[in-house]
């Protein structure tokens, strides 16, 4: 039946394929082409990408088997809406129209919060984490260019896309390990307990290379072995590297947490 395609599709979903599990939605609207629950599905995935065309025909199908179905009259007026208010921003914002920019910001924000709580409402929790993004970078776009406020909320965004994006956590976890190890490597921290004794030339420098990437990673797990001892600036730069480390991981934890309650609740 209809449930044995949407199994399927999230499946693929939990193994990171989504064009096969695309695949299965299509299918399963093919072989029962009324089946709301597989036009959900289709429309989840469509708002995620910003499919908004796409979209708003799967909640045309969905209307025409339930037109009794209020939430979805509202989904397809909220997303009419949120296509005309971005539009519409967006291109008043490169013309310095300031106060038109800010209303119709502050009206895009409004509707993508709209669609998070009714996305929420109905289950749809990877689709409200997306419109959720949408809604912080629409408050963002309010706040003054240059302000520290604006500041603070891009970097939230590129670090952790508020809250919904765990690989960017470990990306920039990769990123800052390694910018330490080149310091650590330039600064000759490592040098005092190299990898193997005696050796010269290139095969030195790569092993000394390797050297400080571990070191880096000790110092930003904050494992702390003793082996090597930073010395000089490169104890400022190790004392950070553990700060940094330290707030990280435990960002991880709770954005890594949080995104794994939401699938199993949408299971």
């Amino acid at each position: 039946g209809p449930d044995l395609y949407r199994s399927m599709s999230r499946i693929y979903k939990a193994e990171g394929k989504p064009e096969k599990a695309m695949e299965y939605i299509k299918k399963g609207r093919l072989a029962y082409p009324n089946n709301n629950n597989l036009i959900v599905e289709e429309l989840e995935d469509y708002l995620k990408n910003d499919k908004h065309e796409e979209a708003l025909t799967s909640l045309t199908t969905a209307i025409a088997n339930d037109p009794k179905n209020a939430v979805l009259h509202f989904a397809k007026g909220t997303v009419h809406e949120s296509l005309k208010q971005e539009a519409e921003a967006l291109h008043h914002a490169p013309n310095q129209a300031e106060d038109v920019t800010q209303s119709l910001f502050q009206e895009a924000e409004e509707v993508c919060r709209n669609l998070r709580k009714e996305c929420e409402l109905q289950g749809l929790f990877e689709t409200a984490g997306h419109f959720f993004k949408k809604e912080m970078r629409f408050r963002r776009y309010q706040m003054p260019l240059f302000s520290f406020k604006r500041f603070i909320s891009k970097t939230v965004d590129l670090f952790c896309g508020y809250g919904e994006s765990p690989v960017r956590v470990v990306m920039f976890s990769f990123a800052f390990i390694f910018a330490c190890a080149l310091a650590y490597f330039f600064l000759g921290s490592t040098t005092q307990n190299p990898i193997y004794e005696n050796m010269s030339g290139i095969s030195l420098y790569f092993f000394e290379f390797l050297n400080a990437i571990y070191f880096s990673v000790v110092t930003f797990t904050t494992l702390g072995y003793g082996d090597i001892a930073p010395v000089g600036v490169a104890r400022f730069i190790a004392a950070f590297e553990a700060f940094v480390g330290s707030f990280t991981m435990a960002l991880f934890v709770v954005v890594f947490v949080k995104k794994m309650t939401r699938w199993v609740l949408q299971d």
